[in-house]
């Protein structure tokens, strides 16, 4: 009868943690659903493993319909999901200006708010090499 009552269920969890995370990057990682997908060159990708903000120059497509503050998914070519986070600039916007340096960005869309597409404070990197 004692053995009956040592069954292997539940989880157990024992105290540590890979990595800490506020709660608004928890929201964007694991709360929030993506609007859609922005694809970066390896370049890029390397660069965002260094936690910097996302720029037009590494990005070569963008996938779906969304608009300026949704969450999206950063994507590797290979289609591995790197990082997630809040885009300054809508899908349309941002298929205008992939590739681009940010000095182009107000010359392509007639204004310019940000610099970044996805700030680095905006974003939480999932993939970390």
């Amino acid at each position: 009868a004692i053995v009956n009552a040592l069954k292997d269920e539940g989880t157990w969890f024992n105290g540590r943690s890979g990595r800490k995370m506020k709660a608004r990057e928890h929201w964007i990682a694991y709360r929030s659903k993506p609007k859609g997908k922005i694809v970066v060159d390896a370049g890029c990708q390397r660069a965002l493993m260094r936690h910097t903000s996302l720029l037009p120059k590494g990005i070569v497509d963008v996938e779906g319909d969304f608009l300026s503050g949704a969450v999206v998914d950063v994507v590797s070519q290979e289609g591995e999901l790197l990082a997630k986070g809040i885009t300054n600039y809508a899908s349309d916007e941002v298929r205008l200006i992939k590739g681009v340096n940010t000095d182009q960005i107000e010359k392509i869309l007639h204004y310019k708010d940000y610099d970044t597409i996805i700030h680095a404070n905006n974003m939480v990197v999932l993939e970390e090499k």
